[in-house]
């Protein structure tokens, strides 16, 4: 399945908006995009953004298209949500704003607001979104503490060099990562390298 993460509310995003679609925010350790990626490893995801980005920031379209609102901060409850969704279907929240939608239409960003689905099924359980540049700084904290839980759930980290002075338990060297002489304080937060 395409999974296609579409820009929404770029106005109020704006500078940022001017060279990336919103999906490529970083919030936390990974960017939009890549928190979409780490739940759903084995579908390709894409963008659906201003035409100008368009053609660096590419859609992939096939036959089952799921649009996925890119301003969406992904946790496993949304993400199964919006994978059980049926073809010519959305999946809305308590507000009747669509969160995702789930069809074989090829569509551009200008499309999206007339869109008409089949069906539409309630989301009420609590999401966070990104709708002004402050929730990318304000939500930061939470985000890298999900981040860091979904990168390292079930590792075992790389051992630190001896030479560091290290204070707190949450430090994760990924394989490869070389750290000396260094001071590492996770007392108030996770360290990822």
């Amino acid at each position: 399945m395409n999974i296609i993460l579409f820009d929404e509310g770029r106005e109020d995003l704006l500078p940022l908006t001017y060279t990336r679609p919103i999906a490529e925010f970083r919030c936390g350790i990974l960017t939009l995009k890549e928190k979409w990626e780490k739940r759903w490893t084995e579908d390709q995801v894409s963008f659906l953004t201003a035409d100008y980005l368009q053609k660096k920031y590419t859609a992939n379209y096939g036959s089952d298209n799921l649009y996925v609102s890119a301003n969406l901060l992904a946790n496993n409850e949304l993400a199964k949500a919006i994978k059980d969704l049926k073809l010519e279907s959305a999946l809305v929240d308590e507000e009747d704003r669509v969160l995702a939608f789930r069809t074989g239409s090829k569509l551009k960003i200008d499309d999206l607001e007339d869109i008409e689905l089949e069906e539409s099924v309630s989301y009420d359980k609590a999401y966070r979104r990104i709708s002004y540049l402050w929730d990318v700084f304000s939500m930061n904290a939470d985000e890298l503490e999900n981040d860091f839980e979904l990168l390292t759930r079930g590792r075992k980290s790389q051992d630190l060099d001896p030479s560091n002075t290290v204070f707190g338990d949450r430090i994760f060297l990924e394989e490869g990562a070389k750290v000396r002489a260094a001071i590492l304080n996770s007392e108030s937060g996770p360290i990822y390298i």
